[in-house]
């Protein structure tokens, strides 16, 4: 019951209020994609060779990170000894307490779409990629490669343009 009143919620707060011109056309299953688009993306590491083992040759210089059923932040990318570091523009949201990170990249181009940040235990035995560091904390980064066509709608991307702009 807990679960489902949290869902509802969650659901309302992604599709609710009065429409910003960033927001125009969000609507009930853009709210739903946002619950489901998280969980699409790490029902994918059972695929096999779809989890990444070494990080992308190339990488854009901003990226969008997005909380697991909540908002997305602007990122920077780059490189350090120990791999790819994330660093988040903007604060962790109230309640939320993000334990790891998922670099997204396109099956295929292995073009960076984003970084999806989630609560909980990391996807076992994935490979560590890098790290995530927002709010003064350092979270590890796994990373995978999917066809983004078949999570997400295109009219409510998981990952917006805009946001990296």
């Amino acid at each position: 019951m807990r679960a489902t009143l949290y869902c509802t919620l969650c659901l309302l707060a992604a599709c609710g209020g009065t429409p910003s011109p960033a927001r125009r056309g969000a609507s009930p299953a853009c709210g739903i994609a946002a619950l489901a688009g998280p969980t699409a993306l790490l029902e994918e590491f059972r695929t096999p060779q779809q989890t990444l083992s070494e990080p992308p040759s190339k990488l854009p210089e901003r990226t969008v990170v997005r909380f697991a059923a909540g908002p997305a932040l602007t990122a920077l990318l780059g490189r350090s000894d120990s791999g790819i570091v994330v660093g988040v523009e903007g604060a962790v949201p109230p309640r939320m307490k993000p334990s790891f990170g998922v670099l997204v990249t396109q099956k295929g181009s292995m073009a960076t779409k984003g970084v999806m940040l989630y609560e909980g235990t990391p996807v076992e035995a994935a490979p560590v990629l890098g790290l995530v560091s927002i709010g003064g904390t350092s979270l590890p980064l796994l990373g995978i490669e999917v066809d983004m066509g078949r999570i997400e709608d295109p009219n409510c991307p998981i990952f917006p343009d805009s946001v990296a702009r």
